[in-house]
């Protein structure tokens, strides 16, 4: 039964799960009820309104029924995908597999090429490519690189056709993920939702950890057990931030700026 997770990252940095569920399927009216339904009424309409940005993986009914969710309700939300997602699960969907070749020669050529094609993409997504003219001149670079010689030699004409549909696929999201169109936003993240997987890794791996053999009733304690003690640790640390903070405000010699707020909930990401 597949667990929906929706986390956000605070204008502290600090990860926390705002709901999770287990859906029947995978089909669109669960993630339009789930968004455009049971969201709103969990939240409240101010606490929507203070979304800032909202990351999600490749899933084509979830990015839809998101996309609708940000049309009806949070018209104000900057869309970013995650380019993780984009370019390595998009690779392993149009491309398959590394070709088995009895010469690791081949093998190792092939793989290189990989990684330089990797590479390339995700540098658009980070200051590598900080303005539209370092983007547009990359993005020509690549596209000669694609038609030249070398690579039609490196891995042969049936692989270079599928790398150009791939790459087209990483295309079409273009402004859910160019850096030059969003250096300007509130991200943790430079190309990847990790900070959303590695909430998925403490459901898996740490304390109270979701085993497979569990039904939904004990996995759902396990849950409500990890999310208790998630809920102390954040605010046990914000009560000792906050004292630290106080006690920074008799300290006669110390300067605090005044142009400048902190806020633990005026900004978050939501995945």
């Amino acid at each position: 039964m597949p667990l929906l997770s929706v986390t956000g990252i605070n204008s502290n940095g600090q990860t926390f799960t705002i709901a999770r569920a287990y859906l029947p399927n995978k089909q669109s009216w669960v993630f339009h009820w789930i968004l455009s339904h049971a969201l709103p009424q969990l939240l409240g309409v101010e606490a929507m309104k203070k979304i800032v940005v909202i990351i999600s993986d490749g899933d084509s009914t979830e990015i839809a029924q998101i996309n609708n969710l940000i049309d009806v309700l949070c018209p104000h939300v900057h869309r970013l995908r995650c380019g993780w997602h984009l370019v390595d699960r998009g690779w392993e969907t149009l491309i398959y597999h590394i070709p088995k070749d009895p010469f690791w020669s081949r093998f190792r050529m092939f793989e290189t090429t990989r990684r330089i094609l990797f590479s390339w993409s995700y540098s658009w997504m980070t200051p590598a490519c900080e303005t539209k003219e370092e983007y547009n001149l990359s993005l020509q670079l690549f596209v000669r690189f694609l038609e030249s010689q070398e690579l039609m030699s490196r891995v042969g004409p049936f692989f270079v056709e599928k790398i150009r549909q791939w790459h087209a696929t990483v295309l079409s999201c273009e402004p859910n993920w160019v850096c030059h169109r969003r250096k300007s936003l509130f991200a943790r993240e430079e190309y990847t939702n990790s900070y959303h997987e590695a909430s998925y890794r403490k459901v898996k791996y740490g304390f109270a950890a979701v085993a497979p053999g569990m039904d939904i009733h004990q996995s759902g304690k396990s849950l409500s057990l990890q999310a208790d003690v998630s809920f102390k640790l954040m605010k046990s640390k914000a009560s000792k931030a906050q004292t630290r903070f106080a006690d920074l405000l008799h300290q006669p010699s110390t300067v605090i700026k005044t142009n400048k707020t902190w806020s633990w909930s005026s900004r978050s990401t939501m995945e």
